[in-house]
């Protein structure tokens, strides 16, 4: 059965099939690095760096991207 990101969502359930938020983050903040480099706009990629860096920092290192659906429904 395909995995629905909506189901997880609605579960509360974020298991990592492909790397965990901890994994990602140096690859959002190269991204950053290389944007700069080239004097390409940063800024969606800076938000990213911030939006997982705090789910990191709150304990979610080892889930996926799906849990960052919690950041946004505190907005």
């Amino acid at each position: 059965m395909p995995v629905s990101r909506p189901d997880e969502v609605d579960r509360g359930e974020y298991p990592v099939e492909f790397g965990a938020l901890q994994h990602h983050l140096s690859s959002a903040e190269d991204l950053v690095s290389e944007s700069r480099a080239r004097g390409i706009d940063d800024e969606l990629p800076g938000y990213t760096v911030a939006v997982v860096s705090r789910a990191i920092e709150a304990g979610r290192a080892n889930a996926n991207y799906s849990r960052l659906i919690e950041h946004f429904r505190k907005l």
